[in-house]
C-alpha cells in the first residue's frame, strides 16, 4: 500500500487549482483581444446616405409670415409625415465615426387634419416642409458588423419658419462590408427662431462608402 508523503495530496490539489486558474486567465485575456479587433477600417472614407422615414412635427408661438397672397398663417397640426434625407459623410476614425451633412425634406400629407402645415387663409396644404440642414458628428459603439451609434447635429430649418437648434439621434447599423451598410435611426430636434419647432423622426437608410 502506497503511503502519501505528508502534504502530498494537498500539493497536487494546489497544483491542479493553479493550472485551472492560469487557463481561465489566459482565456479571459484572449477573448477581449478577439472582440476588440476591428473588422473594417473606415478611416478617411467618404460616404453617401439615403434614408426614408416619418417625421412628427409641432410648433409653438406660431406667427404670420409673408406669402404670395399677402400675410398667411401657417399652423402646425401634429401628425406623422413622410420624410426623405440625403447626406454625405467623412469617416475620421478606424471604427467609422463620421462628420456628417444631411438635407431633410418632409412632405405633409395632402388634405385633412393629418397635414403638418396648413395654409389657413388659402385653405391649401404645403407640398414640402424645409428643406432642413443637419450638420454634425456620428459616433459608433463597437467594432463588429452590427453596432450602435449616436448623432449630435446642428439643426437648421428654412421653411416656413427659419430656426437653429440641436438635433440628437440614436440608431443601429449593419455593415455588409467595407463599402456599404444599412441603418435604423430615431431622433429628436428643436429649432429656435420666430417660432419654436420640435421634430421627432424615425428612418431606415443605406450608406455607400468609397
Amino acid at each position: 500500500m502506497e503511503t502519501l508523503a505528508p502534504g502530498g495530496g494537498e500539493g497536487r490539489v494546489r497544483g491542479n487549482l493553479a493550472r485551472l486558474v492560469c487557463g481561465v486567465l489566459l482565456l479571459l485575456a484572449a477573448a477581449p483581444a478577439r472582440a476588440l479587433e476591428p473588422i473594417e477600417d473606415h478611416r478617411d472614407e467618404w460616404g453617401l446616405t439615403l434614408s426614408f422615414g416619418t417625421s412628427f412635427d409641432t410648433g409653438m408661438n406660431q406667427k404670420p409670415i409673408p406669402c404670395s397672397t399677402g400675410t398667411c398663417n401657417f399652423a402646425y397640426q401634429p401628425g406623422f409625415e413622410p420624410m426623405l434625407e440625403l447626406g454625405a459623410t467623412r469617416a475620421v476614425t478606424d471604427t467609422g465615426d463620421e462628420v456628417t451633412l444631411r438635407l431633410r425634406f418632409v412632405s405633409p400629407l395632402a388634405g385633412g387634419n393629418t397635414s403638418t402645415i396648413v395654409l389657413q387663409e388659402a385653405g391649401d396644404s404645403l407640398r414640402w416642409l424645409g428643406p432642413s440642414l443637419l450638420a454634425g458628428y456620428r459616433g459608433y459603439f463597437g467594432y463588429d458588423q452590427v453596432k450602435t451609434f449616436y448623432d449630435a447635429d446642428l439643426y437648421v430649418n428654412s421653411f416656413p419658419y427659419w430656426g437653429v437648434g440641436p438635433d440628437i439621434g440614436l440608431g443601429a447599423q449593419y455593415d455588409f462590408g467595407r463599402v456599404a451598410g444599412l441603418f435604423l435611426r430615431l431622433g429628436f430636434g428643436v429649432t429656435f427662431g420666430p417660432t419654436i419647432l420640435a421634430s421627432f423622426d424615425s428612418s431606415v437608410g443605406v450608406q455607400a462608402r468609397f
